[in-house]
């Protein structure tokens, strides 16, 4: 069986003969599956080939890293890396498509090539992958609540499935000169995403003309010779739900270090026509993921190693979930539910993944303190032979800064009318009526009547989506949570003989990314809120806050004074002078709940009180050579208030 060594050497045997053979007709390249082997040809011959494939997210990774990170996944001993496509990323409004910087797809599988990788692509439409709604834009929710009858995605609904084919339409394209079988790295394409825990192919017809149609759209745009895949928890019902029987595509499934990968396989075979079910784990579970409010995920080295020593003396292939995960920047973490409603719970910004290269490109360590990229290495390394893996390249530089102080700070109120991207008078309006605004925060304010204004009264938010700051006159009432129903009634103090001021900041922390709850993630306020059990009939007005980059240079910035910081949610600026020194990340400590930015990037959300997280990545390249601006919302100031200065410390944890 072929290792990483031999695919590359033929497949550069075969582009030089293409190169200068111009008489000859050109070679064939395929990949493919055989005897229930993956099978790559070349002018050379045909040959099975073991996938050895990590997992790599690029929007999760600053550019400047990509060659770093995939060059450590080679020297870890992989020959493949198995990439996410995310819609959102690519396709921000029905209108725009980006595939430029951070989302330079063609570039990435370019670097992958270079550094000898195959790839095994993963364009969804949906994804997972602990990213907001699974990677779906939130603009096929576009239009109030109740405005339209409801879209239904991933299934066979006319208005979702046209904007399926216009995203394809634009992405596939690009990938087709990056087949191997045009001298490219991409060797297998999957469809969808564990489509068996979402719908179920085999008794909605819907959900199998969804998946057929995927399949007829992808060769549409790849050509009939491509390996299509879909991926599924590792069991038959989970299969039957997710993918066809028989050759129109190969089914595979995913699972950890503590299954028996014999139920999985088998079930393959079920799925599979025979001779074309190669044993494979899509998703081989290196870490777990981690929300916020739970302990950091870790897992065994050794456990991990061990089960990677099972699966290929079973002659099976395998993609560790995750090879390396990365950060969450911006606001683009998703979350998970019950698929009831209840137990919202959004993803923490780290997306380290407690992966054999963490977050920072460093090793990562498993529970038992082993080196977890060495343990799988040493399993790895033998199918080298008689070579061995490249070495790593040289280890990041990880620092911690001095502190450096606050100058500057605004507050977030008195900033709305700077800050807004739109205003929409006399309106009460969910955020994907927002044109344009996915993520991010809106503002709702009203005067109450004066003459029905009591003293106190119980503010009744119906539907909580997600975290939303009440304030009367600009002061604080507390805080509604969709992770605790129970937050839902605030009780308000306002003093009597005049209409009291009620501004409701509602932020989006991260749309479900899993399960039955996607279909119901508009965020703001779907339901009109209540006051001591009457709808507020007063009017509204709804002010649209992303929070972009350039919006921040609005704030009403004042010269900081310690002893007088804003009331309220705030902004505070500070300066880090000179190069850096490396990466490193901010520390959250002493603050309470927010968003940091560096030089305009949006690093992600703290909370520090909540855990495990307790610093936000910095990477290098996000920063000047004389100098760096560093922004941080502070949304729930501390019980000691804003601690006057931004640290930096060497790691998240």
């Amino acid at each position: 069986m072929w290792a990483l060594p031999a695919v590359l050497s033929a497949l550069a045997l075969a582009l030089m003969c293409v190169c200068i053979c111009t008489a000859a007709p050109a070679p064939t390249l395929t990949f493919g599956i055989a005897n229930d082997q993956f099978v790559a040809t070349t002018p050379t011959g045909s040959q099975p080939v073991q996938l050895l494939s990590g997992s790599i997210h690029y929007p999760r990774v600053p550019r400047a890293y990509w060659k770093d990170r995939l060059s450590r996944m080679v020297s870890l001993g992989l020959n493949a890396v198995q990439v996410y496509v995310f819609w959102n990323v690519h396709q921000p409004t029905p209108d725009t498509f980006n595939f430029e910087g951070d989302a330079d797809l063609q570039a990435f599988l370019q670097l992958a090539h270079e550094v000898g990788l195959m790839v095994l692509l993963r364009p969804g439409p949906y994804v997972c992958a602990e990213w907001d709604w699974g990677g779906l834009p939130s603009w096929l929710l576009r239009g109030a609540v109740g405005s339209a009858p409801p879209l239904r995605v991933r299934t066979y609904d006319d208005t979702y499935i046209a904007a399926v084919d216009a995203f394809w339409g634009e992405l596939l394209p690009r990938v087709r000169p990056l087949l191997f079988e045009n001298g490219g790295p991409v060797v297998a394409v999957q469809v969808e995403n564990e489509f068996g825990s979402y719908g179920d192919v085999a008794n909605n017809p819907d959900d199998e003309k969804y998946l057929r149609h995927l399949i007829d759209l992808a060769r549409q745009h790849l050509g009939d010779n491509v390996l299509l895949y879909t991926t599924d928890g590792g069991t038959l019902g989970n299969m039957q739900r997710g993918s066809l029987p028989g050759s129109i595509v190969y089914t595979v499934g995913d699972f950890g270090p503590s299954t028996d990968p014999s139920g999985s396989f088998a079930a393959q075979k079920q799925m599979n026509a025979p001779g074309l079910s190669p044993p494979f784990v899509s998703e081989f579970y290196s870490g777990w993921l981690t929300h916020w409010g739970e302990k950091m995920a870790n897992t065994s080295s050794a456990e991990l190693a061990q089960a990677t020593a099972h699966l290929l003396s079973l002659g099976a292939s395998v993609n560790f979930y995750m090879g390396h995960g990365g950060t969450n920047f911006g606001f683009f973490n998703g979350a998970n539910s019950n698929g009831d409603g209840s137990g919202y719970t959004p993803h923490i910004t780290s997306y380290d993944y407690d992966a054999m290269i963490s977050e920072a490109g460093t090793h990562g360590y498993g529970s038992d303190s082993q080196d977890k990229f060495e343990a799988v290495r040493a399993v790895l390394a033998p199918t080298w032979r008689p070579l061995t893996p490249p070495p790593e390249p040289p280890a990041p530089t990880v620092c911690a800064p001095p502190a450096i102080r606050i100058t500057h700070t605004a507050s977030l109120l008195d900033s709305l009318p700077s800050l807004a991207a739109g205003v929409w008078p006399n309106a009460l309006l969910n955020m994907e009526a927002l044109k344009g605004q996915a993520c991010g925060f809106v503002a709702y304010t009203t005067t109450l009547p004066p003459a029905t204004t009591p003293t106190s009264a119980v503010l009744t938010l119906p539907s909580l989506r997600d975290r939303v700051y009440v304030f009367v006159d600009g002061a604080l009432q507390g805080v509604g949570w969709r992770a605790n129903p129970a937050t839902s009634n605030v009780t308000l103090q306002m003093e009597g003989g005049g209409g009291a001021h009620l501004t409701l900041l509602v932020e989006n922390t991260g749309r479900v990314n899993f399960g039955a709850d996607m279909d119901n993630e508009w965020k703001g306020m779907v339901d009109c809120p209540l006051l001591d059990g009457s709808p507020i009939s007063t009017q509204w007005t709804t002010v649209s806050l992303p929070l972009h980059a350039g919006d921040l240079a609005r704030a009403h910035w004042q010269a900081a004074t310690p002893t007088a910081p804003p009331a309220g949610p705030a902004l505070h600026r500070a300066r880090l002078e000179g190069p850096p020194c490396g990466d490193t990340f901010v520390a959250s400590r002493g603050w309470g709940r927010g968003v940091v930015w560096a030089n305009g990037v949006n690093l992600g959300r703290f909370w520090p009180g909540q855990g495990p997280q307790q610093a936000l990545f910095l990477p290098a390249p996000l920063l000047s050579q004389d100098g760096s601006d560093i922004i941080v919302l502070e949304l729930e100031p501390a019980a000691a208030g804003a601690p006057g200065r931004v640290e930096f410390v060497a790691s998240a944890f």
